[in-house]
């Protein structure tokens, strides 16, 4: 498995007193195997929370961004990537679906993930 992570400040422009309307600074999180990556994204002022954004292929030299589904989750990419966040101490691990962001929890070693 190769993990990317690239550093991102996404703010407004600041104001006479050097102030932001919006200010956000995150990491973006890709873990890749044999083709196909996982997205996730940690905001450097929840530093124990992460969320699975993405799951990726490239196509044709094109990324393809796609949410993950029940297959992924049982990964050994998507079970590997979890080891590495509660290595760095990520206590609170989510998800985005259709309905917003839902918790991953209790990754067993053999990749079968409750609370889906």
């Amino acid at each position: 498995m190769r993990v990317n992570v690239d550093h991102y400040v996404d703010a407004s422009d600041p104001d006479a007193d050097g102030l932001h309307d919006w200010y956000y600074e995150y990491d973006i999180y890709r873990f890749s195997q044999a083709g196909r990556s996982f997205v996730a994204r940690a905001y450097t002022d929840e530093p124990r929370k992460v969320a699975f954004l993405a799951h990726e292929v490239k196509i044709l030299g094109f990324r393809r961004h796609r949410l993950l589904n029940s297959a992924d989750l049982r990964s050994s990419l998507f079970v590997a990537a979890l080891a590495h966040f509660r290595r760095l101490g990520m206590t609170s691990i989510d998800r985005l679906t259709e309905a917003g962001y839902v918790p991953v929890e209790n990754a067993a070693p053999d990749g079968v993930i409750q609370n889906l």
